[in-house]
């Protein structure tokens, strides 16, 4: 169990609004069939991060979760008002938003990450 401090969870990375986990991972966790293992993960990052800041962390999550994290920059909002192939892509398929939440502490992907059901095995 993890404690939130007084005033809620301390801010996230600077310009970090939201982190989303999408494409066959979310896929995955939601419960679909994939047709192959799981080689890497796909992060959404919304807001104006910083990326000398953002590339490392993302480089070491990798890492530590032993696969290759991608990760996708847009502004914040634009889940709800843009469009776009992309965009349809990843609206249309499962996302699990994995910062903030009402037990954030960081924006650390290893310590945030449940696994899903089936096909993260066999990397």
């Amino acid at each position: 169990m993890v404690s939130i401090p007084p005033g809620g969870p301390p801010p996230g990375p600077a310009g970090v609004d939201e982190v989303f986990i999408f494409g066959s991972w979310a896929a995955a966790w939601a419960g679909e069939q994939l047709s192959r293992p799981i080689g890497d993960l796909d992060l959404l990052v919304l807001g104006d991060p910083d990326p000398d800041v953002l590339y490392p962390a993302v480089d070491r999550a990798g890492q530590d979760l032993n696969r290759q994290v991608l990760v996708q920059i847009r502004r914040g909002g634009w889940l709800q008002d843009d469009e776009g192939s992309f965009h349809e892509t990843v609206i249309g398929r499962p996302i699990l938003r994995i910062y903030p939440d009402e037990a954030s502490t960081s924006c650390r992907v290893r310590q945030r990450l449940p696994r899903p059901p089936t096909a993260l095995e066999g990397h």
